[in-house]
């Protein structure tokens, strides 16, 4: 997959869906219940009042170009 830059898409996001910019896949390192250490999957997307969100990988939406 080429890296096409930030993309238009709409994320599932608190009460609905909202418009935004998605820039990048990323992994974050969080602790289970147990203090295990475990990296899971983020989308970075940039709301259009400015805000910039990481949401999981399943509620963004691409918009078709």
């Amino acid at each position: 997959m080429t890296d096409q830059g930030p993309r238009a898409c709409t994320v599932g996001f608190g009460d609905g869906e909202r418009e935004g910019i998605f820039h990048m896949f990323g992994h974050v390192k969080a602790l289970d219940e147990g203090n295990n250490p475990y990296v899971h999957l983020i989308a970075v997307v940039e709301l259009k009042d400015g805000r910039v969100i990481e949401v999981e990988p399943a509620s963004v939406r691409f918009a078709k170009s």
